[in-house]
């Protein structure tokens, strides 16, 4: 909106709109659960002011042609579901239901807007009004559309078709998936190898040997004591000499 100095609307300035983003409104509109005029929707407020002052800035003037002008107009002062639908079919040329999808509305909720949206253009652009025809309307709209556009060729970005929008998004979604499906392969291999390469049974470690003493050999008789070695020597030298009880008779 364009205020001259102390937030007087200039005469050239089209319907008071507010300065500050509303919160989003819940509404039931085709499949738009939420219409807020935040973000892309909402265009931003002619960047030209009378004399450049009043606390606004300056940019890009409007366009010298009235008719141009009035279409501006016509096209700011839509609802942001309205002016989205008819730029996205008669300004990119899409058709009806991929304008429906790119709105994510059902296909007769966005031949209503584009319907209603057309009417209300029409009415404040006579030029408009004076076609008759939707192709012909659809055409004429195209065209201006496209000389607001280029009134300041700084300020166009020049877009894609939407053929190959289109084709760049599926490309993507199809590299996205081949990666989502490459990595869970990788994961699934990764598990499968794990589990067949994992022991199933707990194997506890051997213990480390250490020298230990005072433990007899296993081999070899015992070393003999004194008395031991005693005893087996008095036994040697006196086999049959001993107590008649060692010694047996013979009767």
């Amino acid at each position: 909106m364009a205020r001259g100095p102390r937030g007087r609307r200039s005469p050239d300035a089209g319907p008071t709109r507010p300065a500050v983003r509303r919160t989003p409104v819940p509404r039931d509109d085709g499949f738009d659960g939420f219409d807020g005029v935040d973000g892309p929707d909402e265009p931003d407020e002619p960047d030209t002011v009378a004399g450049g002052r009043g606390g606004h800035r300056t940019g890009r003037a409007p366009p010298a042609d009235p008719g141009l002008r009035t279409l501006l107009r016509a096209l700011l002062d839509l609802p942001p579901a309205y002016r989205r639908t008819l730029l996205l079919y008669d300004g990119l040329g899409l058709d009806l239901p991929e304008t429906a999808a790119e709105t994510e509305a059902s296909t007769p909720a966005a031949a209503n807007r584009l319907l209603h949206a057309r009417e209300a253009v029409a009415f404040r652009v006579p030029e408009l009004a004076a076609v008759t025809g939707p192709e012909a309307l659809s055409a004429l709209l195209r065209r201006r559309i496209g000389e607001l556009a280029l009134v300041d060729p700084r300020t166009v970005t020049r877009l894609p078709g939407p053929r190959r929008v289109r084709t760049g998004g599926e490309r993507r979604n199809r590299v996205w998936t081949r990666a989502a499906v490459t990595l869970t392969a990788v994961i699934v291999g990764a598990t499968a190898f794990t589990l067949s390469t994992a022991p199933t049974r707990y194997i506890p470690p051997v213990s480390p040997g250490q020298r230990i003493g005072g433990v007899p050999l296993n081999s070899g008789p015992q070393r003999q004591s004194e008395e031991d070695v005693e005893l087996h020597r008095k036994l040697l030298n006196e086999p049959a000499h001993g107590p008649e009880r060692l010694v047996p008779e013979f009767r």
